[in-house]
């Protein structure tokens, strides 16, 4: 069930994103040619090459929407481009920018898009008008929603949360917007209480939307949200005020979504062939809609349900379907699942060695410890290579040392020669005197500064091989974290699924059954405390998410496990620190807080961690 739970989450992500667009599209009837036209129109009166131009041309710009349409206007933005500049129309500039990362966005270029999309919010920074504020509130979003399809969700709450700040009280439907995103990010990363608090504020917020199809945008996340607090009757009350998205045939998408959350709340309840007429209803919107992932989705759903009724044909038939879909995608998440989906029908029809078969590819998909060895291979090459780089020259400064030495004894001799030789030219000794002694000293100065920069180059090496030596043990940890989790726990999983299959097949005395049950207590206790070991070794937050997010995770941890109030606070610069320089730190303050837990009877904690150009301070 817990991988149904995480395919229904990834469902309602997909469905809230697919009906945002499918609103953008309704929402306009008018078709992009006039659009466009009547954009033209308007760009002919203004002939003159001014701001009022630029914004004419910007204008032609809004009337695209897709890539092809972006394409089509792209001569325009070129112009637009040239005569900001020309002009220093900073405003325009800045639109200019942001039509370029819609472009690159569109075209699923993210990494090009977010270069034009920072220089879009630098600018607008940079001039801080009316007009700017409300460009800086669009680039946030747009940032946001380009980390939010990366799966990136720590970084797209955090822009998220920023566009919020800077979106005026009086756009109910940005604000809303916003808020359906927070809500998806906060219960995709199980927290529950933080998506409830902003589905709530945006239970207010929608009542003031002018269309119903905005007030259905929000509806979905909300049931969504409640579906995984298991409180199915606040989810079928939001359902109720999604059913009249039925009475058009036009809103596929919508249709879909609705018809799979119905079948998801009679799947809780157990009552399994109403949900399964409601698959099927969303199936057939699915292939309707065209989209991969719907339809992958539902296959999956449609073959558990029909498992669960003893449909085993009809199993078979869907997950088979769902296997050749999901092969024909991109991602492995949607392959490993309907490899399992069909393992688990082997396992149910008695053939186990196909469903161990299926399951073992299904762990094969999840191995990328070559890559991960090679990686880490080049890493400690290059850490080596700069030891040697080093080396090299601490030796030439020893040789220009000894060099220098050498000269200074020879000068020494001729000076003292010259000293007793001419005794009468007293001028002459004194100003040879001179002389020598500021020799002297300047050679002295040079040799304590050689002395001091070999010191700081056998401290570097010191250092590098030191740091050498923790980048492989963190790494090290990382890649036993991930054998553990990917590897073992996903081994014991699929060995407790087995299990239960067995358990469902066969008769077991009560003494037995309850032995049993014990076993499988056992086995849960060994996932749940590898989980934890995995967790220890290597945090999964810090890979996915980057430092900021690990410590802010777990300072949440800490405060749910030990009931004192822990602050997370970030200033400074947003500055890319050294992947060896995020575990030190991690590991810091892991340990210092830990401390606080187990000895200080603290009753608050305040974590700050300060990024400065060229310092970073806890």
């Amino acid at each position: 069930m817990g991988r149904i739970k995480i395919t229904s989450i990834l469902l309602a992500i997909l469905l809230s994103v697919v009906c945002l667009l499918s609103k953008a599209q309704t929402g306009n009837f008018e078709s992009y040619e006039k659009r466009k036209a009547r954009a033209l129109i308007n760009l002919s009166n203004y002939p003159k090459a001014d701001t009022a131009r630029v914004d004419a041309l910007i204008n032609v710009l809004y009337t695209a929407i897709f890539l092809k349409e972006r394409k089509d206007v792209a001569p325009y933005l070129a112009e637009a481009f040239t005569l900001s500049r020309k002009l220093e129309y900073m405003d325009g500039l800045g639109k200019c920018f942001l039509q370029k990362g819609l472009y690159y966005k569109s075209a699923s270029e993210y990494q090009t898009a977010l270069i034009y999309l920072d220089s879009a919010l630098h600018i607008a920074e940079y001039s801080n008008t009316d007009s700017t504020t409300l460009l800086k509130a669009k680039v946030l979003m747009l940032i946001a929603n380009i980390y939010y399809n990366q799966e990136n969700y720590y970084t797209s709450l955090n822009y998220y949360l920023e566009a919020l700040k800077h979106t005026t009280t009086d756009n109910t439907k940005r604000r809303s917007d916003i808020y359906v995103y927070i809500t998806l990010i906060y219960t995709y990363l199980n927290n529950l209480p933080k998506a409830t608090e902003y589905a709530e504020k945006n239970i207010v917020e929608v009542e003031s939307l002018s269309t119903q199809n905005d007030k259905n945008f929000v509806y979905f996340s909300v049931v969504d949200l409640y579906l995984e607090k298991k409180d199915l009757q606040l989810a079928s009350f939001y359902l109720d005020k999604l059913s009249q998205v039925t009475d058009n045939p036009n809103q596929v998408q919508e249709i879909f979504g609705y018809f799979m959350k119905r079948g998801r709340v009679c799947f809780m309840q157990d009552q399994l062939e109403k949900a399964y007429g409601y698959f099927k209803k969303a199936y057939k919107y699915a292939l309707a809609g065209g989209h991969s992932k719907s339809k992958c989705y539902t296959l999956d759903f449609l073959s558990a349900t029909a498992l669960r009724l003893g449909y085993t044909s009809e199993a078979k038939k869907y997950a088979e379907e769902n296997l050749a879909l999901a092969n024909t995608m991109v991602t492995k998440s949607g392959k490993i699942d309907a490899l399992i989906n069909l393992s688990n029908y082997y396992s149910r029809v008695g053939n186990i060695s196909e469903a161990l078969q299926l399951t073992k590819e299904a762990f094969k998909l999840k191995d990328t410890v070559i890559i991960e060895n090679k990686t880490n291979q080049i890493k400690i090459l290059g850490t080596i290579y700069e030891s040697q780089k080093q080396q090299r020259e601490i030796s030439k400064l020893q040789h220009e040392k000894e060099k220098s030495a050498a000269s200074e004894n020879k000068k020494t001799l001729i000076n003292k020669f010259l000293s007793s030789a001419i005794v009468a030219l007293l001028l002459v000794i004194f100003l040879t005197y001179n002389n020598f002694k500021r020799g002297r000293q300047l050679n002295k100065q040079q040799q304590e500064l050689q002395n001091q920069k070999i010191v700081e180059l056998q401290t570097n090496k010191q250092l590098l091989t030191i740091e050498a030596m923790l980048k492989v043990q963190e790494e090290e940890r990382g890649r036993i974290a991930k054998d553990l989790h990917d590897g073992i726990g996903s081994l014991l999983s699929g060995t407790k699924l087995s299990l239960l299959n067995v358990k469902e097949k066969m008769a077991i005395s009560n003494d037995d059954k309850m032995l049993f049950e014990k076993s499988l207590g056992l086995l849960d206790t060994t996932i749940v405390d590898l989980r934890k070991v995995a967790q220890n070794l290597m945090p999964e937050a810090l890979v996915k998410f980057g430092l900021h997010e690990a410590l802010r995770d777990f300072c949440d941890g800490v405060q749910t496990s030990s009931g004192i109030k822990i602050h997370f606070q970030s200033f400074g610069e947003k500055r890319k620190l050294d992947n060896t320089a995020i575990v030190f730190i991690y590991r810091i303050i892991q340990e210092l807080v830990n401390n606080i837990v187990k000895h200080a009877d603290a009753s608050e904690v305040i974590v700050q961690l300060s990024v400065t150009k060229n310092r970073t301070a806890i």
